[in-house]
C-alpha cells in the first residue's frame, strides 16, 4: 500500500469514532445491555396485557417508549410486515421490520378495545375506557409494573423501558445486522449515535477487526 493511497484514502476518512469511544468510557453514558434470556424472562413475567404488549412491541421493534404509546392502528402494516413510525423530531418517518409474533399480539390487544386512534389507549379502572379515550396510557403506569417485574425476579440493574431498545440495537448488531441498517431502524440521524451499541455489542470488536482486515488486507494498492 503506498504512501500515496495511505493519506488519500486512510487518513481521509472521518475518524470521529474513536473520539466517541473515548468520550463515552463513562459508566453513565453507556447504555444497560441485559442478555436475551432475561429480556424474555421479564416480559413474560408481566401478566397486565397491555403493559405486556407494550414493552414486547419496544423489543422487538426498537421504537421509543413515546413512539409506541403514539402508535396507531394504521400505522401497523400487515401487508408488509412494518411499523410506520412518526418520529416526534422533524415529523419524520421510518419503517422497522415487524415480526409475526408481535403483529398477532398487538392484534389479540388491540381487540380487546378497537380505540380508532391508539394501540395504546388510556386505560381506566377495571379496563374501562379504552375504546372512547382520547389519550393513550401513561408511561409511569408501565415503569411502576416494569419495577415490580424486575424486583420479583431479584434482577438489581435499573431497568427501564427504553432499555429494550438498547437491548434491541445490541441484540441486532451480536446477530450480524449491519449497523447502518441498525441506525436506520433506530431513527437515529447521526450513525455516530448508533456507533456507542458497538461498545456493548457482543461482535462489536469482530465487526471492527474485520473492517481493519477489509482496509489492511495486505493487498497493494
Amino acid at each position: 500500500m503506498g504512501s500515496a493511497f495511505f493519506f488519500k484514502n486512510i487518513m481521509a476518512h472521518n475518524w470521529a469514532v474513536f473520539d466517541l469511544v473515548r468520550s463515552n468510557k463513562n459508566e453513565k453514558t453507556i447504555p444497560l445491555i441485559i442478555d436475551r434470556e432475561i429480556v424474555w424472562k421479564i416480559i413474560n413475567s408481566i401478566r397486565t396485557p397491555h403493559n405486556y404488549t407494550y414493552l414486547l412491541l419496544i423489543y422487538t421493534c426498537g421504537l421509543r417508549a413515546g413512539e409506541a404509546l403514539r402508535l396507531a392502528p394504521k400505522d401497523i402494516d400487515s401487508k408488509r410486515m412494518v411499523v410506520r413510525v412518526v418520529m416526534s423530531k422533524g415529523k419524520r418517518t421510518r419503517e422497522v421490520p415487524l415480526p409475526q409474533f408481535t403483529l398477532d399480539m398487538l392484534r389479540k390487544y388491540w381487540a380487546t378495545h378497537r380505540n380508532p386512534n391508539f394501540i395504546f389507549p388510556a386505560v381506566g379502572q377495571n379496563m374501562k375506557g379504552g375504546p372512547t379515550a382520547i389519550k393513550h396510557m401513561l408511561l409511569g403506569s408501565i415503569q411502576d409494573v416494569l419495577r415490580k417485574a424486575c424486583h420479583d425476579l431479584k434482577l438489581m440493574q435499573k431497568i427501564k423501558p427504553h432499555t429494550f431498545r438498547h437491548c434491541y440495537a445490541t441484540h441486532l448488531l451480536d446477530a450480524g445486522v449491519n449497523i447502518r441498517m441498525v441506525q436506520l431502524f433506530l431513527g437515529h440521524a447521526n450513525i455516530m449515535t448508533t456507533c456507542i451499541y458497538l461498545l456493548v455489542s457482543k461482535n462489536g470488536m469482530s465487526q471492527a477487526v474485520k473492517v481493519v482486515a477489509d482496509i489492511f488486507g495486505g493487498k497493494n494498492a
